[in-house]
């Protein structure tokens, strides 16, 4: 609703940082990615994370522990590049995979290019058919022809 409000077109995009690893049906997140791309919103995904997963630190106050379930077992997070190449497709937007190099370039650079394209529409659509003027003139001299 808040990128809804926006004026511009150009600046709605929801950006997702994650490392894949969801608990919806794929067909849930693609659904959910093409209401945001129906209402104008992109979707850019940038992954996080290895294949073979890792443990998830948690700070508390100086001392750093890992993260750990309900039973107290060590919880490990994996990157699963399908569910945000999915909700990305589905999104119209841009998909970052977790091996890419300077990340933060590369979003600046798919929400630059998301701008760009909406000024490029927003330029295409204040025009106004002015031919007329220069047709009335040219049919005149033919006909005084």
């Amino acid at each position: 609703e808040l990128l809804q409000a926006s004026r511009s077109g150009g600046d709605r995009a929801l950006v997702l940082l994650s490392d894949g690893e969801g608990f919806e049906p794929v067909e849930n997140v693609r659904e959910a990615a093409a209401r945001a791309a129906d209402a104008g919103i992109a979707v850019v995904t940038v992954g996080f994370g290895t294949t073979a997963g890792s443990t998830i630190p948690v700070r508390e106050g100086t001392n750093v522990t890992v993260k750990r379930d309900a039973d107290g077992a060590v919880v490990v997070t994996r990157y699963l590049p399908t569910l945000l190449q999915a909700a990305a497709e589905a999104g119209k937007g841009t998909f970052i995979p977790a091996e890419a190099t300077d990340k933060a370039a590369r979003i600046r650079a798919a929400l630059a290019g998301l701008q760009a394209e909406q000024r490029l529409a927003d330029a295409g659509q204040d025009l106004v058919p002015r031919f007329g003027w220069f047709l009335a003139p040219a049919l005149l001299l033919l006909l005084v022809d």
